[in-house]
């Protein structure tokens, strides 16, 4: 069974919270302006066993402060499950922990509690994270509205180029993309307050942009037309045998995707701007359903693979 169906079926009927939004979005809503939002990473599927401790426990930071930050809020507390294996080293937990500990003091994250465990092989850690809520809503994947223009922040392709890179030997070469793999770079905390202020409906992009922009618009039951030559992508790649369409669905990104009522352009360029913010228009929300991606002469273009799903059999 595929990761949202299974959530789809078998655990949105357990969600019965209002705040939960039947676990239709990447946070959920708590009492006083609270959110709170949960990611694990599993040796062999989110990093790879050759990568540094340090960077993987920088990694389940970022990977959950993007979350946050996506949402228009501010990351403050966190619970930390550890799944040790029993033939790693103590050097390699302390390594880890240093990761963790140098990110938690970075975002200014407190660690409140959490849970270890052993295992006989594999290493899993996960964290769940509160935020404080900037804005006096929080912007949820169902809250796009047709018209709305679709902006993303920063550089889109940066997670699967490194990981190729990685893959292929050609980590010098790639250098950037490989850094952003294993210790995601993601928007500073000022996107927090610019979505807080201006955004309809938003997500972090970890699946893949096609794929969370999917998400977004099967929510708020609305299309999505966006042009490629207006996409952020990262270049140089061509080495890695990676197409545009391979970046956008690569997943591993880590940077906000949010809407916002046209008549808000201005504001937000500006304000990105004075905060030294990249972020780009990519396209509008529309009538219909489904993501439609244009190439610069308007036509469109076949997707063939719009993200990353987890998943068994099906």
């Amino acid at each position: 069974m595929k990761e949202f169906e299974f959530i789809r079926t078998l655990l949105s009927p357990l969600a019965k919270s209002r705040g939960a939004a039947s676990l239709k979005d990447d946070v959920a809503l708590l009492d006083s302006g609270l959110i709170v939002t949960t990611d694990t990473l599993v040796e062999g599927v989110h990093f790879l066993s050759t990568d540094p401790f340090e960077t993987v426990g920088k990694k389940l930071v970022r990977v959950n402060v993007s979350d946050c930050l996506a949402k228009g809020a501010l990351p403050y507390q966190a619970l930390f499950n550890l799944v040790w294996p029993s033939n790693r080293s103590d050097d390699d937990l302390h390594a880890l922990v240093n990761g963790l500990s140098s990110d938690l003091r970075a975002f200014d994250i407190d660690l409140i509690g959490g849970d270890t465990t052993s295992s006989p092989d594999r290493l899993v850690l996960s964290l769940t994270l509160l935020g404080r809520a900037l804005g006096a809503s929080v912007p949820r994947r169902g809250s796009a509205r047709e018209g709305d223009d679709i902006w993303v922040t920063g550089t889109i392709g940066h997670g699967v180029a490194g990981l190729r890179a990685i893959k292929r030997n050609l980590e010098r070469e790639f250098q950037q993309s490989v850094l952003h793999y294993r210790v995601p770079q993601v928007p500073s905390v000022e996107i927090a307050h610019l979505i807080a202020q201006h955004a309809n409906a938003s997500a972090d992009i970890s699946d893949g942009l096609i794929a969370d922009l999917g998400n977004i618009c099967e929510a708020s039951q609305c299309g999505a037309t966006i042009t490629l030559s207006d996409i952020p992508l990262v270049q140089g790649v061509s080495p890695l045998d990676l197409s545009s369409v391979d970046l956008l669905s690569g997943g591993d990104d880590y940077q906000c995707l949010f809407t916002a009522p046209q008549g808000r352009r201005g504001v937000i360029e500006a304000t990105a701007r004075q905060s030294n913010l990249a972020v780009t228009c990519i396209g509008l929300c529309e009538a219909g359903t489904g993501v439609h991606l244009l190439d610069a002469g308007g036509m469109p273009i076949k997707l063939l693979k719009t993200g990353w799903e987890h998943g068994g059999n099906s």
